[in-house]
């Protein structure tokens, strides 16, 4: 349902009890693996569907995406002089950063499942160590780029395709950049976040298409004309007429018993709360990215205990995230860097629990420090006197 259509499939034949009701079976999914014989090709047909979905920000998927990329490489890279000058050249397209790219592949790696970035050299040959000879990262388009791999699964090279053929030279694998998004098995390409997602966001469109026409039916509400003849040259006349004034906002003038009007309205509160849905199936198509919807400044219906701890969750796979792309660069591109890391709320929680005690709820104003009295005998004794 990309392309904006409403689903109506479930409902065209009333008539044919089986045909208005299907069952939910669970899904199936096979992977994509190298064939036995010769080379194995992998195009991303579906990327101009998922760049859509992003693109056309549905959901507020694009944000997110936006955002996660951001907490993985938004706070720049730590590493030596010389590396630093060395990156600081890198121009990707001609008027990118290094940390540009870097944003840039891992949102298309989230989009597409796959990124890739060209990569120069000063010699023509693979990076030598320290990416002495590395002069440029230069993204390359995910919906035409190629994986080519040989019969163990071993990716051999990339190709440009138009039109689904080849163009230009292959690439050797040291001449690509490749990320990949949440691979699997023996696949040679990564998932797209939106490969789970489409359907949750197509119920999420269509009903803001649907309150759409709703909302407008109160500004103009859906008149019935009754005219008050069957003559089709007068019928025609009538149309244009109520037509044109109803565009343009303008009034008529009309025989008194020329028609009747009738207002088709829905009667309120007759529908299910529509808000309540989008919500749901927005917070569900968020989660599906990894993303909280606390960090992109949303949070209703959270209170700080747990805003702190959804916080803390979070630390885990970007600190996870961002080792993994650093590996990535110094395995393909030979330059070592450590990305920084977000800034962190535990010198918060630590100043609250200064302030407020432990999580076991004592304030630490509260607490008083007592010492026991030392005896010198039983203390359960002490106030027993002997009798004679």
């Amino acid at each position: 349902m990309a392309n904006g259509t409403r689903d109506y499939d479930n409902v065209q034949i009333l008539s044919d009890v089986d045909g208005t009701l299907e069952l939910v079976t669970s899904p199936s999914q096979t992977l994509d693996v190298a064939g036995n014989n010769g080379e194995t090709i992998w195009d991303n047909d579906q990327w101009a569907e998922y760049n859509g979905y992003y693109r056309k920000n549905q959901g507020g998927t694009k944000a997110a995406i936006t955002q996660y990329a951001v907490w993985i490489a938004g706070r720049g890279y730590e590493t030596d002089e010389t590396t630093k000058k060395k990156l600081e050249k890198i121009r990707g397209n001609g008027t990118d950063t290094f940390k540009g790219v870097l944003k840039n592949m891992l949102r298309v790696k989230k989009v597409g499942g796959d990124s890739f970035a060209e990569i120069i050299t000063s010699n023509n040959k693979p990076v030598e160590s320290n990416g002495r000879n590395l002069i440029n990262v230069k993204p390359m388009n995910a919906g035409t780029t190629r994986i080519v791999s040989n019969t163990a699964g071993i990716i051999i090279g990339y190709e440009q395709t138009s039109k689904g053929e080849k163009i230009g030279k292959r690439l050797e694998p040291w001449q690509v950049f490749h990320l990949s998004n949440d691979r699997e098995g023996s696949e040679m390409h990564g998932i797209s976040v939106y490969e789970g997602s489409t359907a949750m966001l197509d119920k999420i469109q269509q009903l803001d298409n649907d309150m759409t026409v709703v909302f407008h039916r109160y500004v103009m509400p859906f008149l019935i004309f009754k005219a008050k003849t069957d003559k089709e040259a007068e019928l025609a006349k009538l149309s244009v007429s109520l037509t044109t004034g109803l565009n343009k906002g303008k009034g008529l003038v009309i025989p008194e018993k020329a028609l009747d009007t009738a207002d088709f309205k829905i009667p309120q509160f007759s529908t299910l709360n529509p808000l309540d849905w989008r919500q749901e199936w927005k917070s569900e198509a968020i989660k599906d990215l990894g993303m909280p919807e606390l960090h992109m400044g949303n949070a209703g219906g959270t209170n700080e205990a747990s805003s702190k701890m959804v916080a803390f969750t979070f630390e885990q796979p970007v600190a996870d995230e961002q080792e993994d792309l650093e590996q990535q660069i110094l395995y393909q591109l030979k330059v070592k860097l450590k990305l920084v890391a977000p800034l962190s709320i535990d010198d918060s929680v630590s100043e609250d629990e200064n302030k407020d005690g432990n999580l076991s709820g004592e304030k630490k104003s509260e607490v008083k420090l007592t010492e026991a009295k030392k005896e010198g005998k039983n203390p359960s004794n002490s106030s027993v006197k002997k009798k004679l």
